[in-house]
């Protein structure tokens, strides 16, 4: 035990992450921070397009992002996948329902990420490939702005499961014959994923994934 001290003691420095988003992340944080409690780590949250350049840029060792990013000099590990939700005010017409088609959702207004989030394409793929038409009634720049809005009967809203938090405001649609979902993956530049501690944190996050796959 001493000398497993003594090699957990000896790695010592800085590891930067960025993350789309604190949910996926902190898992793999509490161990990581347990285990290695002299390493100093920081976590900045953007938009998956923002983190990749970070990371090519030598701006961040490691980067949670959605969906592969396919890149020349990035390696990357999937995590997990995340189910969208469909959420409302309790008081939506749509909230009475028990279960609904996708198609239901045809002319509903809805408040959204801005350009560039992976959730609102992969949402709004979904929606042309089945012939469904929504209104972008309000673009907002946060998870938590769209809560927000949305909880103030500004319109639907959509997020990635592991985001959504409870409010006695809010109720999760739920919509039958949908399975849409994003992909979450770590990315760290190829040439530094066997670093000692970016290798550890992507180990530490593989272990994670296995679990709550």
């Amino acid at each position: 035990h001493a000398l497993l001290a003594a090699a957990k003691n000896q790695y010592v420095g800085r590891l930067v992450i960025h993350a789309i988003g604190p949910h996926n992340v902190l898992p793999v944080l509490k161990l990581f921070m347990k285990q290695f409690p002299q390493v100093n780590v920081a976590v900045g949250v953007g938009d998956s397009r923002t983190i990749t350049e970070k990371i090519l840029d030598y701006q961040g060792d490691v980067g949670m992002v959605l969906n592969h990013v396919a890149h020349p000099d990035l390696f990357g590990a999937a995590y997990r996948t995340q189910r969208l939700v469909i959420f409302g005010n309790t008081q939506h017409p749509l909230a009475q329902r028990a279960t609904l088609k996708l198609r239901d959702l045809q002319g509903q207004r809805f408040v959204i990420r801005e350009e560039g989030s992976t959730t609102r394409r992969v949402f709004e793929q979904e929606l042309k490939e089945r012939g469904v038409e929504v209104q972008v009634a309000l673009e907002m720049g946060s998870r938590e702005s769209v809560r927000e809005a949305v909880a103030e009967g500004l319109g639907l809203g959509v997020v990635a499961e592991t985001a959504y938090r409870p409010d006695p405001r809010l109720v999760k649609l739920t919509i039958s014959d949908t399975s849409m979902a994003t992909q979450v993956h770590f990315i760290c530049r190829k040439e530094r994923h066997q670093a000692p501690l970016i290798s550890i944190f992507l180990g530490l996050a593989h272990s994670v994934s296995q679990k709550i796959a």
